[in-house]
């Protein structure tokens, strides 16, 4: 997973990156909930409450479910717990505002997610064929 803050002038204020192995129950959307949750983590540590926050994310079923257009159902119970976390979290903000973004124009964070596993020597590839087999 990977996530990014900008300040005011779009320079990275914060980046996270986090390696997950390959099992059947982490998922991407797991993974969309993940990154959020450190991105308010951060948020939440630094007080910036009453600051004016625009969330950014290129999975549709995390922006509605945050903006409540959606409500938080994971019938497998595989993200519902940290969704519920992250909405919690997000409710402290007096300005907060949640939008989607095409998965292309969300480069810097998918690269941000692939750091940990070049760092660790897995390729994507190598990595989604890991992760289906492990499936099957």
């Amino acid at each position: 997973m990977g996530s990014i803050i900008k300040d005011r002038d779009m320079k990275p204020e914060f980046e996270h990156s986090e390696y997950r192995p390959p099992i059947i129950t982490n998922t991407n959307i797991l993974a969309e909930y993940g990154a959020l949750y450190f991105v308010l983590k951060y948020l939440v540590d630094s007080k910036l409450f009453d600051m004016k926050i625009l969330i950014q994310a290129d999975l549709m079923l995390l922006v509605n479910q945050m903006t409540m257009k959606r409500d938080i159902v994971d019938t497998g119970k595989q993200y519902q717990k940290v969704a519920i976390i992250c909405k919690n979290m997000a409710s402290q903000f007096s300005d907060i505002n949640f939008k989607w973004i095409p998965r292309e124009k969300n480069q810097e964070c998918d690269d941000m997610s692939k750091k940990c596993l070049r760092e660790r020597g897995i390729f994507e590839s190598k990595w989604r064929k890991q992760s289906h087999e492990k499936i099957k």
